[in-house]
């Protein structure tokens, strides 16, 4: 309760696999995904490399998206994907696919919402160490639980003074970073106010959420460039290959210099790779 997660009390002979799984719960709850994530895999009968796209669905009937499931399509019932990439366009394919794949999200979750998640498990799982906690001791089902503003987005196109795209920062605190990365005040100031999504700094509406219904997500403009090629990128793209600017990409202003180790947000996207793959 004092980090703020969920107890899963298990009985003798539970399914404890079930149990141990059921984390992704806790993620799905704070998390809205709409663009799609892409996992490349070895089929198990005929043993040739499928590309699979997959798209989080969700109930947009209550104030906030709740996850019906995920659905997912291979590409190879479009196209021969061993056709595919050795064409021109595979490696920016590869790049922008990645881009969508590995992109951090906040977890948007008051206490509210997380004693909804504990007593979907257990009565015993709630909880009531902290004030914020006590408050909400008495959640049901059908408590309704504030919200944020959909339209609090992230700039997708900004970068900052280091060359970090917005959903680096998730998880890092927006507000206390710059004497220990060696960000200015400004730069600082510039993420807060262009990255308040990634930063978890949209404001909850007092009380409980007046919608009564989610809003759909918003178009995604097609990316006609790769973040690589504008920015700092990191790990691997869903080829496990270094995430690189493609071969005849418009321009390539990424800086190319190594940032120092203690100087950078420490989001993980590989971390949201290895989840997106989890859930598809």
């Amino acid at each position: 309760c004092e980090n703020r997660g969920v107890f899963y009390p298990v009985l003798d002979n539970a399914d404890l696999g079930g149990i141990m799984s059921a984390y992704i719960k806790y993620f799905a709850y704070g998390q809205e995904m709409c663009s799609a994530s892409f996992l490349s895999y070895t089929s198990a009968t005929g043993g040739q490399t499928l590309l699979a796209g997959c798209m989080a669905a969700y109930d947009r009937t209550g104030p906030n998206p709740d996850l019906l499931g995920v659905t997912c399509m291979d590409t190879n019932l479009l196209t021969d994907v061993g056709q595919w990439n050795a064409t021109a366009g595979w490696p920016f394919f590869v790049c922008t696919a990645s881009d969508m794949t590995k992109q951090c999200r906040q977890v948007n979750l008051m206490e509210c919402h997380r004693q909804k998640v504990r007593l979907a498990y257990s009565k015993a799982s709630v909880c009531d160490a902290t004030a914020d906690q006590r408050e909400y001791a008495s959640v049901s089902a059908s408590t309704v639980c504030p919200c944020t503003d959909p339209s609090c987005r992230d700039d997708p196109t900004f970068t900052d003074e280091k060359g970090y795209f917005c959903d680096t920062w998730v998880g890092d605190d927006c507000k206390a970073a710059a004497a220990s990365w060696g960000y200015s005040d400004t730069g600082m100031k510039e993420v807060q106010a262009k990255c308040k999504r990634s930063c978890g700094l949209c404001e909850w509406s007092s009380g409980a959420c007046s919608r009564t219904s989610s809003v759909e997500c918003p178009v995604i403009p097609v990316a006609k460039e790769c973040r690589a090629c504008l920015g700092r990128t990191s790990g691997v793209d869903i080829e496990q290959r270094p995430m690189a600017c493609p071969p005849g990409a418009p321009r390539n202003i990424a800086p190319t210099d190594p940032p120092a180790a203690s100087a950078s947000p420490a989001s993980s996207p590989e971390l949201h790779l290895a989840l997106a793959a989890a859930v598809a």
